[in-house]
Formats: C-alpha cells, structure tokens, sequence
C-alpha cells in the first residue's frame, strides 16, 4: 500500500514540474540562457547526438536549432519519486520540430520543411540545493521517430510562434 503524500511532497512536485515546463519552453523558444538556469552548474546532460556539461549544451543546442523554425514539446504522464533533496522523475513527452529545407513545394512553391515528430522520456535526476530544485542529470530516450516534408503556410491574422523573446508568451504573462 502507497503512503500518502506528505505537503512537502506536494510543493515539491509542484517545483519539479514547473522546471520541467520552464525546460520546455526554453528550448522551444531559443532561450538558451534561461535554460542555463534551471540546471545546476555540475549537471550532466544525455541528449544521445550530444552528452556532457550546460556550457556543451548550450552551444550544441545552438547550433542544432539555428535551421529549426518550429518546436513544440509536448507533456504526458510525468511521474517523480523524491527523498529528500533528491527527486526522480520521468516525463513522457512529444516532439514536433519543422526544420527549414533549400527547397520550395512543386505545386505552389511554399517553403518545404522537414517535420520531425518523436516519442520521448526524459529522465531527469533533481537536487534541491540552496532552496531550489534544478536539474542534476537529464536524460533523453527515444521511443519512436516519424519524418515528413511539410509547409508552415498560416493565415495572416494568425498569431504564430516565434523562436525567441519577440513570441507573444513574453508580453503575455509573467514569464
């Protein structure tokens, strides 16, 4: 039989997934240095194409997404198992990527992208240190991939996304 959860669990849990969604959101917009905060400085990071400390990351992720024009990561189960100032956690999630191609559509010549979508967890090993969780050691595995040409054509009274600080979510709200 489970135990019941205690209040510290709970506000913990509320912690970890709001650094779980601040990941997200860094990572889709570009934000590489906010992301640089959720991590602590000793962190280890797996991302398969890429392993190895924040600063490795920052500049691969850089890299990686320069011909990235849309990410959205979205969040499923996520389930943490904390002792103390360590917690556990694995979050199941999807991925949808539209990185930009040197070529146009045949029929009326619209941009073509390269749409990936991936089934992923990630894995994530949480410290609470100096009174804030962050991540100590993340994990990306890879469940399923699929790929296909697709175009980013939107009505031009439609809000779209934007890969940095000038997407409506900053003006929006507080974050």
């Amino acid at each position: 039989m489970a135990t019941q959860p205690t209040l510290d669990d709970l506000v913990a849990g509320q912690e970890i997934r709001d650094v779980i969604a601040r990941y997200f959101h860094h990572v889709d917009r570009k934000d590489f240095e906010q992301l640089r905060s959720i991590y602590h400085p000793d962190a280890y990071d797996n991302h398969g194409l890429y392993a190895g400390d924040v600063d490795g990351l920052i500049k691969w992720l850089t890299t990686r997404h320069a011909s990235i024009v849309q990410s959205t990561h979205m969040v499923g189960n996520c389930l943490i198992e904390r002792v103390g100032n360590m917690a556990h956690a694995e979050t199941y999630g999807l991925l949808i990527q539209h990185e930009k191609l040197q070529r146009n559509a045949f029929s009326d010549g619209s941009e073509l992208h390269r749409r990936m979508l991936l089934g992923v967890r990630y894995l994530d090993r949480f410290e609470k240190r100096d009174g804030e969780w962050r991540i100590a050691h993340h994990e990306v595995i890879y469940e399923w991939s699929k790929e296909e040409l697709a175009t980013l054509q939107f009505n031009s009274v439609m809000t779209v996304a934007q890969r940095s600080a000038e997407d409506l979510s900053y003006s929006f709200g507080a974050l």
